[in-house]
Order: structure tokens, then C-alpha cells, then sequence
């Protein structure tokens, strides 16, 4: 149990009682499982569940709770007399006497299995937590007062997911090896959010994954200008051949925020791996494989910077031109920012990709030389080696690194390393 407070909390709402307890029952030392003991080894049921906190002070703001004021812009000092002074003040927002900890339950239920003598091992888990009292802004208050309204703790979220491990271990003579596998697998949904009236179903952020993208949904790129000039506008922007296609969802001639939509990837998503290794006659080797599938994300790079003195990308070069306009991977290139062709402007799925890798993390080779060498040179332990990270990627979009997915950030780099461990 845990009993703390925030002072940046009103009086009254700073402190938060946190606990967590377990139960966890060994069934393989139970007389019923006793004829089980040649190959069984170990069988545990086990159950968690405790609520944590979270003070989350950069939406909470500083001393929130506290109505702050200050200089409206255009305000001046006296300098003539003998104390300077402000000629008004202003009321810099609304307080929020009410804010109080963000608050998670957690549940956990799980077992663990390990079989004939140690070889091979299992571990399961179920989860669900809950997490209620986010602070959130209100989406459908208006700044009719002209002040901004606080965050308030009112926004709810859900995470459930599934893992699963399993460990081969034996030998075969002087063969010593192994293999771990391990998956898991969660969902996010956003139980509440006070979110601006949405006119359509398809706008909604309720009932969503946690961080979905919404955007416009694309159809390919316009191929002429009989398409183009029947082409629903975003902005009123005119609309040319080779920009990208955006549905008009509601059928009013128009492409604006009743259009957007979730885009991307809203399936649990999948983490995977893999860990593989032996020993034989002084030689070792191991392999770490990890990866994830079910998984979007929006490219945000746009041709030549947002004033056009960037450097260029090779995928510039599948551009829409009218020789290229059936095998064009990219729209047409065009002077200024296009709402409809430049990615930081609009989200649409003809800018969402798949976020899915495998990747080997690390292989590593070695050979330690035999003791009766190594003497003869006075060290008792000389051992060669090799090893490499992120050696091999695949991804079915491999513009950018899929682990890191932002523009700016320096990829994973591929290392190779050779060295000796002498141990004297």
C-alpha cells in the first residue's frame, strides 16, 4: 500500500491510496498431482491486481487549482515616479480546484508451467487495465467567455492483451541448445473522451484504439482532367491530375472534417520474438529475432521541406507525370504547399503505411580455445568472437526505419563487431 501526495493538487484532493496484492497457488505440490511428479515439475495459477497513479503534470498544468493572472499584451510601465507599476491584469485561465491523480486498476492473471525435468517452460498472461481520471480538455465547451477551460480528470481508457512465452532447453552429447519463443498481443480502446459533437458515425474518437490517426480516406491518384474536375475539393483547393483521390464520405461535394475517418491499422497489434542458441566444443552461438505486425503509421516527409529547399528523396523520382501516370508511386510535384499532395497538411490514407518489421536484433559467434592452449600463455580463458545488430530488416514499406517511424530521427545503425575476451 502507498499513501502520497502533490502539492501542485488542491488541498483536499492531493493524496492517493495505491495498493496491489497477489495470489499465487502451486498446484504440482498438491497430493492429487503427485502421480504427475516424473514429468511434471512445476504448475502455478497466480492473480494480481492493484491500482497505481500518475500525477501527469504536464497536462495538469502548474498549480492549476490556483487562478493565475497577467499582462494582457498591452500593458506598459511607468518609469517617472517612484515605483513602476502594471496598468492591468488579466485572468490567465480557468482553475481547476477539482484535478487530482490519474488512476489505473490493473488485473493480471497468469501461469507458469516448466516439464520434464526443466526442458521446456511456459508462461501466460491476461491483462486488463483500466485507466479512468485522465486528464483531459473538454471537447464540447466553448470559449464563449473567451478564457480556456483546464484539463479535467474525466477521460477513461482500456488496455487487454494476452502473453505468451516458451523456453526448449537440452542437450544431445556435448550439443547444448535452446529456443525461446515469445508473442503478446494487446488492444486499446478509448472507453470516454469528451469529444466535439461528431455529426457521423465514421468521425467518432469513442470506442476507437487509443492514439488512433483519423484522416481521409484516398482512392489512388485523379489520371485526368475529366477526374480532376469532378474531384471533391479539400479547402476549395483546385484539383489537378496526379493529386491524390480523397472519398467524399457524406456526398456533399466537399472534402472537410465531417470526411475524416480512422485510418490505419485498428487491430490488436502483435509483438513477436524469438531467441535461438547452442554450445558445442568450445563454439557458442546466439540469435535474437523481434518484430510486430499489425501496426500503421503516417509518413509525414513532403518533397523538398516546407519552403522547398530540403533535400530530395529517390522516392521523388516515382512522381505523376502524364508518361508515368499508371505506375506512379508518389503524386505530382508542385511549387508551394498543396493541401491535397503534401502530408503535413492532411492526413489520408494514401500516407499511412505499414509499421510491420522483423528484424535480428543480434547474432554473436564465438570460439573459446581450449584450457589446455590457453595455459600454455598463462590466461585461463581466451575466447574469439563476432557480432552484429540489427543485421537484417525486413518491412513491406522500407522508406523509413519502421522501429523509429519519424522523420528527423537517425535510423538504427547496422553494427558489426569483432573482439577477444581474455580472462587472465
Amino acid at each position: 500500500m502507498n499513501y502520497s501526495g502533490f502539492n501542485r493538487f488542491q488541498p483536499g484532493s492531493r493524496y492517493g491510496l495505491f495498493y496491489a496484492a497477489g495470489l499465487g497457488w502451486d498446484l504440482a505440490q498438491e497430493s492429487f498431482l503427485k502421480e504427475q511428479e516424473n514429468w511434471l515439475d512445476h504448475l502455478k495459477l497466480r492473480a494480481t491486481f492493484g491500482r497505481t497513479g500518475n500525477t501527469n503534470e504536464g497536462a495538469l498544468g502548474y498549480y492549476s487549482w490556483r487562478a493565475s493572472y497577467g499582462q494582457d499584451g498591452n500593458n506598459g510601465y511607468s518609469f517617472g515616479s517612484e515605483y513602476a507599476y502594471v496598468n492591468s491584469l488579466v485572468e490567465k485561465g480557468l482553475a481547476n480546484i477539482d484535478a487530482t491523480w490519474e488512476k489505473g486498476d490493473k488485473f493480471n492473471l497468469g501461469l507458469d508451467m516448466t516439464i520434464w525435468k526443466g526442458k521446456l517452460k511456459l508462461s501466460a498472461e491476461y491483462f486488463r487495465d483500466q485507466y479512468f481520471d485522465l486528464l483531459q480538455k473538454r471537447g464540447s465547451d466553448i470559449e464563449l467567455i473567451g478564457i480556456g477551460y483546464p484539463t479535467e480528470n474525466i477521460c477513461k481508457n482500456l488496455y487487454t492483451g494476452q502473453e505468451l512465452s516458451l523456453t526448449y532447453q537440452d542437450r544431445w552429447n556435448n550439443f547444448n541448445y535452446f529456443v525461446t519463443a515469445n508473442a503478446s498481443r494487446m488492444r486499446t480502446e478509448v472507453r470516454y473522451m469528451n469529444e466535439v459533437f461528431q455529426k457521423y458515425d465514421w468521425n467518432r474518437r469513442t470506442g476507437m484504439p487509443v492514439g488512433q490517426t483519423f484522416g481521409y480516406l484516398a482512392d489512388g491518384l485523379i489520371q485526368s482532367q475529366e477526374e480532376a474536375d469532378k474531384a471533391p475539393r479539400l479547402g476549395g483547393d483546385l484539383v489537378q491530375p496526379g493529386d491524390v483521390r480523397l472519398l467524399d464520405l457524406n456526398g456533399d461535394g466537399l472534402i472537410n472534417i465531417y470526411d475524416q475517418t480512422a485510418i490505419g491499422n485498428t487491430d490488436p497489434i502483435l509483438y513477436y520474438g524469438a531467441t535461438i542458441g547452442f554450445n558445442f566444443e568450445g563454439i557458442d552461438f546466439s540469435m535474437l529475432l523481434q518484430g510486430v505486425t499489425n501496426r500503421s503509421y503516417q509518413q509525414t516527409d513532403y518533397s523538398f521541406g516546407a519552403n522547398g529547399d530540403a533535400q530530395g528523396y529517390d522516392f521523388l523520382l516515382g512522381r505523376w507525370t502524364p508518361e508515368t501516370a499508371m505506375s506512379a508511386t508518389y503524386p505530382r510535384l508542385s511549387i508551394g504547399s498543396d493541401p491535397t499532395n503534401t502530408p503535413y497538411l492532411n492526413n489520408s490514407s494514401y500516407w499511412t503505411h505499414s509499421g510491420n518489421y522483423l528484424r535480428i536484433r543480434n547474432i554473436e559467434l564465438g570460439y573459446t580455445l581450449p584450457f589446455h592452449i590457453t595455459r600454455k600463455i598463462n590466461v585461463s580463458s581466451l575466447r574469439l568472437f563476432t557480432n552484429a545488430q540489427n543485421l537484417f530488416t525486413t518491412t513491406p514499406y522500407s522508406r523509413l526505419d519502421p522501429e523509429i517511424n519519424a522523420n528527423g530521427a537517425y535510423p538504427a545503425q547496422r553494427i558489426i563487431n569483432f573482439g577477444v575476451n581474455i580472462k587472465l
